[in-house]
């Protein structure tokens, strides 16, 4: 839901040309802060951190510095998402199902976000959906040596994530990460698996 509300052009020009004030005045939007690492498909790991390096593909990080924002953005946290990129299931032994339950539940894996080592969380990663997707369908075409089958399955329903109540700021040039602990070795899947952690809220910028 958003505001239906009329305004005159005096009003426009002072929204989108804000005046400087006394003690500075920043401009802010809603954005998604994001990261993605990989699961590997060997498992043996036991945590995997995010928000520690600048990634050149922005599909998959846009984080603008390793582990802190540039001066002056601040961030306002309101939700945190888990996403699992699954890989296209191997049409003759789909597996999408049972690796993302490896994944996000087996291990009982949780997420700690760190602010100055400053630990928000222990968050149940099963209790991070994303914001959209598929939540899990399979179906099976054919006979005999013609048999196809698929699976497709994405973490929980699209809620919008875990809600924080906008009561996480991260700073700017203050180091922050974010870290899944799985209890004891990951599980084995099919593939490398991209996981994505996606921070929601409200950044503030300088106008420009």
């Amino acid at each position: 839901m958003f505001p239906v509300q009329p305004y005159t052009k005096a009003q426009l020009r002072e929204i989108v040309n804000p005046e400087a004030v006394p003690g500075g005045n920043l401009e802010c939007y809603t954005r998604v802060l994001y990261d993605t690492q990989t699961y590997v498909a060997a498992g043996s790991a036991t945590n995997l951190e995010f928000f520690q390096v600048v990634n050149a593909d922005k599909s998959l990080s846009n984080m603008e510095a390793g582990g802190q924002l540039p001066d002056p953005k601040h961030f306002n946290v309101w939700w945190m998402q888990c996403h699992v990129l699954l890989p296209e299931s191997d049409a003759a032994a789909p597996t999408a199902w049972g690796d993302l339950q490896s994944i996000v539940d087996i291990r009982r894996p949780r997420f700690v976000l760190f602010i100055e080592d400053k630990p928000y969380g222990e968050v149940p990663l099963i209790s991070m959906p994303s914001a959209g997707g598929i939540h899990g369908f399979g179906y099976t075409d054919g006979t005999g040596a013609g048999v196809v089958s698929h699976e497709y399955a994405n973490n929980g329903a699209p809620t919008g994530g875990w809600w924080t109540g906008g009561q996480i700021w991260i700073p700017p040039k203050v180091n922050f990460r974010g870290v899944v602990f799985w209890t004891g070795a990951t599980r084995a899947v099919a593939a490398d698996t991209l996981i994505r952690i996606g921070l929601v809220g409200v950044e503030y910028r300088a106008i420009k």
